[in-house]
C-alpha cells in the first residue's frame, strides 16, 4: 500500500510541473526555483495572482518586484531618501526625485551648505547639479561653488561682477557706506543711495525718526513695528492704545495687552467686563466670571478669547489649535522632553511597535519579531520589517495560510513557505479541493476497488516509463 501511495503522490506532482510547463512557467511550484525546487522565491517579488513566480535558475523575478526593492531577485532594498518608495528596477536609481537637501542618482549626497536652504537637485539632461533657490550670501555658479571676489557682495553675477551689496554699503564696487551720507542708515540702494532699512529704533527716509512703541525698537522703514507693540499699543504702526480692561500677558517674555492687528483683549477680561475689547460691563447681577477660558495646556494661558486657539506652541505634550489633543504615547521621547508637534506628528518617529503620522496604528500582529531589525513594521505604511510569522503571508502578514492542506508525509521536509506562496503542496485534508485546499469538496467519491487501483497505477508506471516526469523531483 505504502508503494501505491508514493507512487501516486509523484503522479500528482508530476501533473502539477507540467501544468506550470503548459503555462510557460518554470518546472518548479509557484515560490520555488533552484535545481531540486527547494528555494524560495524572494518575498519581494511582484505576486500574480497572487502567486509568485521566479526563474528556475536564477531565481529572477518573473514579474518584478513590489515598491521599495529592487534587483533580479528583488532582494535589495531601495534607497531612503527617495521621495516615494519605488525606486529603478535594476539600477535602484530613484524614479521621482530626493527628499529636500540630497540629490543624485540614488539620492545619498548631501547639497552643498552654500546653497540657499540647501536645496539643490542634478539636471537630468546636462547631469549638472544646481542649486535650487540660488546661493547664500557671497557665493555664485550654478552650485554656489565661487566665491564673490568682492568682500563687500552679498549677490554676484559671477565672481568679480556684483549685483548686490552687503548692508551698509553702495557703489559700483560696494565701497562707500551708507551712513555717511544718512547717519543711522544700515542698508541703501546700491545706485541711488537711498536708505532702505535705519538702524534699530529709526525709521523715515533720513532714518531720523523713532519707533519707540516697537518692542525692542524693531521696526521698518515706514515705520511699521517687525515685532510686538510696547507701551499698552497695537496697531501695524503701534500707534492705537489697547483698552485698558485687557488682563496683561507675555509673548517672548515682553509684557502685552492686547492683539497687535485689531486690539482684541487675547487673555480675556478683567472682572467685570466683557467683549473683544472689554469695553461693556457686565450685569451688576452676573456671577463673578472666569478670568480666563484658555485651554490649560497653553503656554503661559494664552489664548484667543474668541475661539481659544493657543497663541503659542502648545505644552506638556499636548496638540491641536488649543492644545487640548495629547499626543500619542506612541511617539519617540525627544532629548528636550517633546513628542509631537502642533499637528500631533510624533516629531523622532514611533515607539518601536508602531506605525503612521501619530503613531496610534500598531504593526500588524503577524509580523516576525525577531529582536534585530531597528523597527517591527515601517513608519509610513506599516510594512513588516522582518516577515511574518509562521502561519500567515502578504506584506502585512495580514493573509492567514490556508489551514485544509493535507500534512507533510512522513520522512519528508517542507520545501514551500507560506509566506512565499500559499499553494498546497502535499494536497488538501479529506473534504477539500484546490490548489490552496479553500473549496469545498461537494461531488460524490465513488467507491474504488483494489482493481481500480491497480489499474491506475499500472497506467501512471507505463506513463511514466514511456515519457518520463517533467522537471527533477525531489524526493525521488
Amino acid at each position: 500500500m505504502a508503494i501505491i501511495n508514493h507512487i501516486l503522490y509523484v503522479s500528482i506532482v508530476c501533473v502539477v510541473v507540467a501544468v506550470n510547463v503548459e503555462n510557460g512557467y518554470d518546472l518548479c511550484l509557484p515560490g520555488l526555483h533552484g535545481t531540486n525546487c527547494t528555494l524560495n522565491c524572494s518575498n519581494h517579488c511582484m505576486p500574480k495572482d497572487g502567486l509568485i513566480y521566479c526563474d528556475q535558475k536564477t531565481g529572477s523575478c518573473n514579474h518584478g518586484c513590489i515598491d521599495g526593492a529592487y534587483g533580479v531577485t528583488c532582494n535589495n532594498i531601495c534607497p531612503q531618501d527617495c521621495v516615494t518608495p519605488a525606486c529603478d528596477r535594476y539600477t535602484g536609481n530613484c524614479v521621482s526625485g530626493c527628499e529636500n537637501g540630497r540629490y543624485g542618482d540614488d539620492c545619498s549626497q548631501i547639497c552643498s551648505a552654500k546653497c540657499r536652504n540647501r536645496l539643490c537637485r542634478t539636471n537630468r539632461t546636462s547631469g549638472i547639479t544646481e542649486c535650487i533657490e540660488g546661493c547664500i550670501s557671497g557665493y555664485t555658479g550654478t552650485y554656489c561653488n565661487v566665491a564673490c571676489s568682492n568682500p563687500r557682495c552679498e549677490v554676484c553675477r559671477s565672481e568679480n561682477i556684483c549685483d548686490q551689496c552687503k548692508g551698509g554699503y553702495f557703489g559700483d564696487a560696494c565701497d562707500q557706506t551708507c551712513s555717511t551720507l544718512i547717519p543711522r542708515c544700515s542698508r541703501c540702494d546700491r545706485k541711488t543711495s537711498d536708505c532702505q532699512q535705519c538702524q534699530q529704533g529709526y525709521f523715515g527716509p533720513r532714518c531720523d525718526k523713532r519707533c519707540d512703541n516697537c518692542t525692542n525698537g524693531l521696526c521698518s522703514i515706514d515705520g511699521s513695528c517687525t515685532g510686538q507693540c510696547s507701551n499698552r499699543n497695537y496697531g501695524r504702526f503701534c500707534d492705537q492704545s489697547c483698552p485698558l480692561n485687557c488682563i496683561l500677558f507675555n509673548v517672548d517674555n515682553q509684557p502685552v495687552h492686547c492683539s497687535k492687528e485689531k486690539g482684541f483683549c487675547s487673555l480675556g477680561c478683567k472682572t467685570g467686563f466683557y467683549g473683544n475689547r472689554c469695553e461693556q460691563l457686565c450685569n451688576e447681577n452676573c456671577p463673578v466670571p472666569i478670568a480666563s477660558q484658555c485651554s490649560p495646556n497653553c503656554p503661559d494661558n494664552t489664548c484667543l478669547q474668541i475661539d481659544g486657539t493657543c497663541s503659542m506652541d502648545c505644552q506638556d505634550n499636548h496638540y491641536g489649535s488649543q492644545c487640548d489633543n495629547m499626543c500619542s504615547s506612541n511617539c519617540k521621547v525627544t532629548l528636550t522632553g517633546e513628542t509631537c508637534d502642533r499637528q500631533g506628528q510624533c516629531i523622532q518617529g514611533c515607539k518601536r511597535g508602531f506605525y503612521g503620522q501619530l503613531c496610534t496604528d500598531a504593526c500588524p500582529a503577524n509580523c516576525k519579531n525577531d529582536g534585530k531589525s531597528s523597527d517591527i513594521c515601517d513608519r509610513r505604511y506599516g510594512r513588516c520589517s522582518a516577515g511574518c510569522s509562521p502561519g500567515w503571508f502578504g506584506w502585512k502578514c495580514n493573509s492567514p495560510c490556508y489551514m485544509n492542506c493535507a500534512p507533510v508525509p512522513e520522512g519528508k521536509t517542507p520545501v514551500i513557505d507560506c509566506s512565499k506562496s500559499s499553494n498546497c503542496l502535499f494536497g488538501c485534508l479529506a473534504g477539500w479541493k484546490g490548489d490552496t485546499c479553500d473549496q469545498k469538496q461537494t461531488s460524490r467519491v465513488g467507491i474504488i476497488t483494489a482493481n481500480h487501483i491497480m489499474i491506475i497505477v499500472a497506467l501512471v508506471i507505463v506513463e511514466i516509463a514511456r515519457n518520463g516526469c517533467p522537471g527533477s523531483i525531489a524526493y525521488l
